[in-house]
């Protein structure tokens, strides 16, 4: 414990003492995803929000990168031996990796970024059959990869564009899914 507090107390020191050379972003995201249609029909277009938090230093070849996003979406299954069932579908992600963001020309506020790193998603699925309650839900490990563009507003906002693709394998009642997807993202942020 004493390590973990003294070391805890090294880095806060070390960075008050080098904030100048540190910077990062935070953006608010909206969007959907798109799921894989035979594997999750007719929750596979998702309404999608999360935010998006980067940092590093000024010197470092890219940021690390965290990312929390979620979905949803409800619609009716029309099930042949069951009739009308309503559907539920939310997914969670979290990703950590690293963000490239590479410098705009001068006179030209546009930024490309570049990004990838680990997924750890979760999957639900709720559904109403004879007034009974069911509820699926797993979690998988795997992977996410993106890029886009950041438009300065002006200092320190930004607006943006992204394209992610995420991947992790859950099984539901002995069968395996993908249950990440195509993200398209619309972005509002602030640089620090």
């Amino acid at each position: 414990m004493k390590t973990f507090i003294f070391s805890l107390l090294f880095f806060c020191c070390f960075s008050i003492s080098h904030a100048d050379e540190f910077s990062g972003n935070i953006n608010i995201i909206y969007g959907f995803k798109v799921m894989n249609k035979l594997d999750f029909e007719p929750v596979d277009v998702q309404s999608e929000i999360g935010v998006e938090f980067d940092f590093g230093n000024k010197n470092w070849p890219a940021c690390i990168a965290i990312d929390i996003l979620r979905s949803s979406d409800t619609d009716i299954f029309h099930c042949p031996d069951f009739g009308a069932v309503d559907v539920e579908g939310l997914t969670s992600e979290i990703h950590i990796g690293l963000r490239k963001i590479f410098p705009s020309k001068p006179g030209f506020p546009v930024f490309q970024v570049l990004e990838g790193g680990f997924s750890f998603i979760t999957c639900e699925l709720k559904a109403e059959l004879f007034n009974l309650p069911l509820t699926f839900d797993e979690s998988g490990t795997g992977f996410w990869l993106g890029g886009g563009l950041y438009l300065k507003v002006f200092e320190p906002f930004h607006i943006g564009i992204k394209f992610k693709y995420s991947s992790a394998q859950i099984v539901f009642l002995d069968e395996e899914y993908n249950a990440g997807g195509l993200h398209y993202l619309l972005l509002f942020g602030i640089h620090f």
